[in-house]
Formats: C-alpha cells, structure tokens, sequence
C-alpha cells in the first residue's frame, strides 16, 4: 500500500505540457507537429495506446499504469500493475502484462475500464513482453518467456492463447528458442504471428497450435530486452516487421522500406499502421519515428519524437488516423548526450493520397 501511495502521489503531481504546437524536425512531405506531451512517471513507456474513443491514452511502463485525458491532460486513473498495456478488441477490457514477475506472481492484470478494478490472471508462469487482441474481443495472445529473468534475452520463449470469456488458457504455442517479443492475430484468420530473438518470424493455426510457416532472420536482431516490431494489415495478406514488408502467406519478402544505409543500421524496434491502411509508422532507439507510404513504401516523414534520442518504445494510431502517440525511454543509448525522455506525446499526422 506504501509503494502504490507513493506512485499515485507522484503522478498527480506530475504536470502535462501543453504548450503551443512544436513543428516537428521534416524531411519530406507535409509537417508533423506535436500537439501534447505528458510527463509522467519515471519509467520507460513499454506501451502506450489510444483508447477506442481517441479521447484517452493509456501508457504503462516498469512503475505502473495511467490513464490520460487528451483534451484537458488530466490524469483520470493509475493503477501500480505496469508493463504491456492494451485493449481487448472489443473495448470492454484493459489488460497489463508485466514484463518483471518472479516468485510465482501472476504477470496478467485484467482491469474493468469504468471502475477500474482489476483482477490477477495467470496465462503463463513467465514474463509477458508482448499483447495482441483479437478483433473480436474473445481471444488474447501473451507472448514472452518461459521464466523470469533480468536479462529478458535467455530463456525460450512461450506464446498463449487466453480466453477473455473463460479467464483460461486455450493453448500455448512452444517452438521460440528465446523470449517473444512481437505477436499479431492475422484478421479473417484464427491464425497468429509471431517474432523473437530466436531470429524467426513464424505463423501459426491457433485451433491447434501447431507451426504453419517460418522464416530465418532477414536482418540481424540486436538481443536487448527492446520489443521488435510486427504489425498485419487489416486484410490478413501482409505484415509490416524489421523494416520490410512480406507476405503473410508465403513469407516472401515484398517491399524494402526506403531508407538509407546508415538509417538502416538503426534497428527498428515499434510499427504501426494506420487505420486506413496508408501510413507504417516506425519508431527506432534512438528517438526517430519514419512514416512511410504503405503501399510505395516511400519514406513520407522522419522526425526526432523524443528529447535526447530517447528510444521510441511504442507507437500507436488513433482511431480516425489522424494522430500518432509515442512512448519515450529514459534510457539514452548515445552516451554524453543527456538523460533520456519518459514522456508520453501526440503528433498530428498529415495526411497521404
């Protein structure tokens, strides 16, 4: 109770910067301006999403979870269960997976969006890096490793298949020889995606869990405890991953994303794509967000979304498309060049013809 007290007093007594909008550094196309920044909680933002309104955004990171109004930039809830935090398809439920569990805890928290209360599930006894949620609000995938430990990039990984209705495991996916830390359910399918430090990417039938596709790296992975991108497309027939984008069916690698070759030595490390299926936005570690065409794959924007080269940890689209939220890391990987940038901020996205 001490601990969660002492959270909650930290964040209401942080303060949201809501100045006037900040044009974003542009490389090309029309400007990207930033609209609001939140200053919250010292911890990394291991996710931040919009509500299915677009009047809320949820961030969680290592010190817990909150909930933001937009418009005013008051905090409206927290809660002391942090890590990986996303909406059931649906909307009706919030989960947090927590990527710091050991001793048996329970690394899933279930939490009631109107009153906020929350209840500890067990998917798997190991740690949760990754949260996708069907569509259709039924099914949850939990993605991670087999057993805690500090450096995330040891044990094997694990994949489960979580029954929101049932609040039970429906199956669980082995195969990963390292943690996951990317997972997509694959829409007009019962079929999911997954990636790992294993260096794989790999499709599976969730009806009975067997391995249907898989393919070797394409690229190099850096084996941190940073996630790795993975986003489908709405019509289940490609995926966004690594800077690429392949092809669910096969595997095969379609578009190179335009980018140039020192860029293409920073990895990679979230993705999203627009509502309308327009935009990949992609942020790296060291600060940078690319938007890119969907389906030129033409580089349209690159801008420094947080202080210091700050790590882009997550990335999320509202609900019309028409803004893009960031999670910054208080980690700086560029030494001698300050602290990092827990911030949480918003971005006016133009848009694409």
């Amino acid at each position: 109770m001490k601990r969660y007290a002492a959270i909650l007093a930290v964040a209401l007594w942080c303060i949201v910067s809501s100045a006037a909008p900040v044009v974003a550094q542009e490389t090309k196309a029309s400007t990207v301006k930033m609209v609001r920044s939140f200053t919250e909680l010292k911890t990394q933002k291991y996710s931040v999403r919009f509500s299915p309104s677009g009047r809320e955004i949820l961030s969680s990171g290592f010190l817990g979870t909150i909930l933001w109004d937009i418009e005013s930039g008051f905090i409206l809830k927290t809660h002391k269960f942090g890590g990986v935090a996303i909406y059931s398809g649906d909307g009706k439920h919030i989960f947090i997976g927590s990527r710091f569990i050991a001793n048996g805890a329970k690394p899933l928290m279930r939490i009631d969006p109107k009153t906020w209360e929350g209840t500890e599930l067990m998917p798997h006894p190991g740690t949760i890096e990754c949260m996708a949620a069907s569509d259709d609000g039924k099914y949850l995938l939990c993605g991670g490793a087999k057993e805690f430990q500090l450096n995330s990039v040891g044990p094997p990984g694990s994949i489960s298949i979580w029954s929101v209705k049932d609040r039970k495991v429906v199956r669980t996916l082995e195969g990963h020889l390292m943690p996951v830390q990317g997972v997509a359910f694959v829409p007009g399918t019962f079929q999911a995606l997954s990636i790992s430090y294993d260096g794989t990417i790999r499709r599976w039938d969730l009806s009975d869990g067997k391995e249907l596709k898989r393919m070797g790296k394409p690229v190099n992975l850096i084996r941190d405890d940073r996630p790795l991108p993975l986003a489908v497309f709405r019509d289940g027939k490609s995926f966004s991953a690594l800077d690429y984008i392949f092809d669910v069916d096969g595997f095969a690698m379609g578009l190179k994303l335009e980018l140039t070759m020192q860029q293409r030595t920073i990895p990679g490390i979230c993705v999203a794509i627009s509502p309308d299926q327009r935009i990949i936005a992609a942020g790296n570690r060291e600060g940078v967000v690319r938007l890119f065409h969907a389906k030129t794959g033409k580089l349209l924007n690159t801008f420094h979304a947080h202080n210091n080269r700050a790590s882009v940890n997550s990335i999320d689209f509202s609900p019309d498309g028409q803004f893009i939220a960031t999670g910054g890391d208080g980690a700086n990987p560029n030494p001698g060049q300050g602290p990092g940038d827990y911030t949480v901020r918003i971005w006016k996205v133009p848009p694409v013809e």
